[in-house]
């Protein structure tokens, strides 16, 4: 069975990293916080008078990727929930296959932290919901059958966001870590 954690090639691309100490545990929660820190401390940083913006606040590629990460997550919960209790349930007053939306609720708090860990497992995650979505096109009547697209569709957004954030985030890190061995052996010389 693999190690649980980054990858060797994935460590020696973040041993380098200026936020990170060379000593430490590369677990998920931390190379996520030392590569993009939350970007709500440094808020008084990013209105400097000068116009420049300070590097602890991430590129636009990366935050337009987790807004559009959340915002499907949530239109996916709230899609399961209105889907199977109102708008067409299997049975008449609703039905318990609403609670496919509970587990939608746990990487919720993981986008928000803007964990990039979560966006990895999210986006493999999501295909059960796809796959849910699929089959409900193909056999249900004719409201079910257009929620279970637009559950689809949902699916195939929060997937693509998700993946590209997880590239921008590790392009940002590979970039960071050129910029600053660029640095250093200007120092030195």
């Amino acid at each position: 069975m693999a190690p649980f954690g980054p990858t060797t090639e994935q460590k020696n691309i973040l041993s380098n990293h200026p936020n990170l100490n060379p000593n430490l545990n590369l677990n998920p929660t931390t190379v996520t916080d030392a590569l993009i820190p939350n970007t709500s401390s440094h808020m008084n940083e990013a209105s400097r008078t000068d116009g420049s913006v300070p590097e602890s606040v991430p590129p636009l590629s990366i935050r337009l990727t987790q807004r559009v990460s959340i915002a499907a997550l949530v239109a996916l919960i709230v899609l399961s929930v209105l889907w199977e209790l109102w708008l067409a349930p299997l049975r008449p007053g609703g039905s318990w296959l609403c609670l496919k939306a509970l587990p939608l609720c746990i990487p919720l708090t993981g986008l928000l932290k803007n964990r990039l860990y979560t966006y990895r497992w999210l986006s493999l995650w999501i295909w059960f919901y796809f796959i849910e979505g699929v089959v409900r096109t193909w056999g249900d009547a004719y409201p079910s059958k257009l929620y279970a697209g637009l559950e689809v569709l949902i699916c195939i957004i929060l997937f693509g966001a998700c993946a590209m954030h997880v590239r921008y985030r590790f392009q940002n890190a590979n970039q960071s870590e050129k910029e600053t061995s660029q640095q250093s052996s200007q120092k030195t010389s």
